[in-house]
């Protein structure tokens, strides 16, 4: 069984409850990355690196507590932002990061 529990039109992200056969209840946390993704791009199109500060990309809230998690860290704490550093410069988070730039 699923059951909607919140929506924040904000970050776009959608909270479900879940219990199964045995009585165990999970909280599921989707969000809707398009918009950050469609960001990231246009911005990537605009970066003139000689004379701009290079944006690196925007980081939806669901992969922080993602990569916070299996780091055992808390989000945007100093540990977590070395967690951050490394994992946004891997092929799976490309989008995040489109011009690729090394931090």
């Amino acid at each position: 069984m699923k059951r909607l529990l919140d929506y924040d039109p904000l970050t776009k992200t959608t909270q479900y409850l879940h219990i199964d056969q045995v009585g165990k209840a999970v909280i599921e946390s989707i969000q809707d990355t398009t918009d950050i993704l469609e960001f990231n791009q246009k911005a990537a199109a605009l970066l003139d690196r000689k004379r701009d500060m290079w944006f690196v990309g925007s980081i939806p809230i669901q992969t922080c507590q993602k990569w916070a998690k299996e780091s055992n860290t808390r989000v945007y704490s100093k540990e977590w932002m070395v967690v951050a550093k490394r994992r946004i410069q891997e092929r799976e988070y490309r989008k995040l990061n489109p011009n690729n730039i090394k931090l």
